[in-house]
């Protein structure tokens, strides 16, 4: 079955620079005959979602109708999104103590609303008509893992919370008074904050690239009407009453 598969480990997995390359080499592999092409050994075919069983028949024929190009083109939207916080964070100096914790808030709410879009994306496609193109499958497994991905990214953004120096007054008066050791302590947690982040951006990266895989994907599928065929639907739906289109002679 093709997938498309997000490493789980974004440093090693973008150091070798496949993780576009497998997503487009199972798009390539599958022809309109739903043959699986494998260099060096027989090709070998299976069932796809044009022809489905018999017993899932009824369930394609409840297939929830949906916009397919309007939600492509929000998934490449949400990949600029990806890419912009990607330059957001790799630009970020990241201080510490309150100011710190204030703009690693602002990133955490930032990283969740875009984890709940993907995931708002997945839940329409799921069970749409978009389940019947070749190569259904790996495309909703993509934004699947895309959602694990944008996890990662909080998980990167509450460890540097948790890393960030906090100023209180402490068990010991003479430690309030250590104001090396208040600086020192500050340092090594800039220090974390700043490799937190770091690690965020190769990950982002790998968000951006997979929403604009399926994107592209969508498209090919179900390209956007033009604009002549729309008027023509609007007219004949408006040239009698009810909205029904007149008949033809």
């Amino acid at each position: 079955m093709p997938s498309w598969t997000l490493s789980a480990r974004p440093q090693r997995y973008m150091a070798t620079g496949r993780y576009r390359t497998t997503c487009e080499h199972d798009l390539a592999g599958i022809d309109h005959c739903g043959a699986r092409h494998h260099p060096g050994r027989q090709h070998h075919t299976y069932r796809t979602a044009l022809s489905p069983p018999a017993a899932n028949r009824r369930t394609h024929a409840t297939l929830r109708e949906i916009n397919i190009p309007a939600h492509a083109h929000q998934l490449k939207a949400l990949a600029d999104r990806f890419e912009a916080f990607r330059t957001e964070l790799a630009s970020t100096a990241p201080p510490t103590g309150t100011d710190g914790l204030h703009q690693l808030t602002r990133h955490l709410r930032t990283s969740h609303e875009l984890t709940f879009e993907t995931l708002t994306q997945l839940t329409a496609l799921n069970g749409s008509q978009a389940t019947r193109m070749n190569g259904a499958l790996a495309a909703l497994d993509c934004l699947a893992q895309i959602v694990q991905q944008a996890g990662l990214v909080s998980e990167n953004l509450t460890a540097a919370v948790s890393a960030n120096a906090y100023d209180g007054t402490s068990w010991s008066p003479a430690q309030d008074a250590d104001v090396i050791g208040r600086g020192l302590r500050h340092l090594d947690a800039r220090n974390a904050i700043a490799t937190q982040l770091a690690e965020t951006c190769p990950t982002l990266e790998i968000c951006a690239e997979g929403c604009r895989i399926v994107s592209d994907h969508l498209t090919e599928h179900f390209p956007r009407p033009a604009p002549s065929q729309t008027r023509a639907r609007a007219v004949g739906a408006a040239a009698l009453p009810g909205g029904r289109p007149r008949p033809a002679r």
